[in-house]
């Protein structure tokens, strides 16, 4: 029975996927698809986004009209954004992060 693996690597700029088949004999990749313009720093800004509205709704004063507000708000999300990847179990195998199911 071949089981089939998804790599995703969801690197600053750009995203790869890889559909792999492992058999008792070999291994052959299924399918692969890129995509060079979306990666992490795309997550980050929509992140931004999304709670500088929640920010000005709430407090009526919008961080991205101020440079040092809107990279205090960055900061936020690039540490919301790297401390969830540090919660799962993962595994770094030179630079990449291999991530493994919770129990």
């Amino acid at each position: 029975v071949p089981r089939y693996v998804a790599f995703v690597d969801f690197g600053h700029s750009h995203t790869s996927v890889f559909v792999a088949k492992f058999t008792q004999e070999k291994l052959t990749i299924e399918k692969q698809v890129h995509e060079r313009n979306l990666g992490a720093r795309d997550m980050d800004w929509e992140l931004l986004k999304h709670y500088s509205k929640m920010f000005d709704e709430q407090n009526g004063v919008d961080p991205m009209s101020s440079q040092k507000a809107r990279l205090r708000m960055l900061e936020s999300c690039l540490l919301y954004t790297s401390d969830a990847a540090d919660d799962l179990l993962c595994v770094d195998l030179g630079g990449r992060r291999i991530i493994k199911k919770k129990k």
